[in-house]
């Protein structure tokens, strides 16, 4: 082998072996896009604020605010983006009979019929099994009032019940809540997909709504 073609064939062979070694690899290229709204993002949970980011949903942790199970026999909260609803450990009474109340479990005990443990809604019903109170909930997208959705967990989804859901953008906020009026639209700080979600005077910046302040 001629002293140039051997020049060349180490070239070549380098190039191949860098190839090989990953020395391009660290280019990094999108993956397919795993959402591309809020809706898409939806986790269930009244504890998180759910939004997408570039194609990737996350969900961050809403302190401080009551996600009401409609058990009177458990104390309800949110903790790191979790719901904790612990069991009422001191005599209580329940439910719309007489003599039921709560035992140590967070159950409401002492039913003999359904109509003892509470009133019925359209995304809630109420069983007595076993002489304990279980309330059953509708699956989420049934209709309830005023043309809204139950959230699955027994609550009618509105822009007023203090939690994302029903694809809202924040915390009763954005998406559906928007009126032509304007109303329903999003403060500077809270998340949005797209212009229509902010209020008058604040733009969708990185999905988030806002004011002269925080643009680029």
């Amino acid at each position: 082998m001629s002293a140039l073609r051997a020049v060349a064939f180490g070239v070549l062979t380098g190039a191949l072996g860098a190839v090989a070694n990953g020395c391009f690899g660290v280019r990094a290229y999108p993956g397919p896009a795993l959402c591309s709204s809020v809706a898409d993002c939806d986790d269930g949970s009244p504890c998180t604020i759910d939004w997408c980011i570039d194609g990737a949903c996350e969900h961050t942790p809403v302190e401080g605010i009551s996600v009401d199970d409609d058990n009177a026999c458990t104390k309800d909260s949110c903790a790191g983006g979790m719901e904790r609803h612990e069991p009422i450990t001191k005599p209580t009474m329940c439910g719309e009979g007489v003599g039921l109340s709560c035992d140590k479990k967070g159950a409401c005990t002492g039913c003999v019929a359904a109509g003892q443990c509470g009133n019925d809604t359209p995304c809630r019903t109420w069983a007595c099994n076993d002489g304990a109170c279980v309330a059953v909930a509708a699956s989420a997208g049934t209709g309830c009032s005023g043309g809204s959705q139950c959230d699955g967990r027994g609550q009618c989804a509105g822009c007023d019940d203090g939690v994302q859901n029903g694809g809202e953008t924040d915390i009763d906020c954005g998406g559906p809540c928007v009126l032509s009026s304007g109303e329903g639209t999003c403060a500077s700080g809270q998340h949005c997909d797209d212009e229509a979600d902010c209020a008058a005077s604040t733009t969708c910046n990185d999905h988030v709504c806002c004011g002269a302040a925080c643009a680029p």
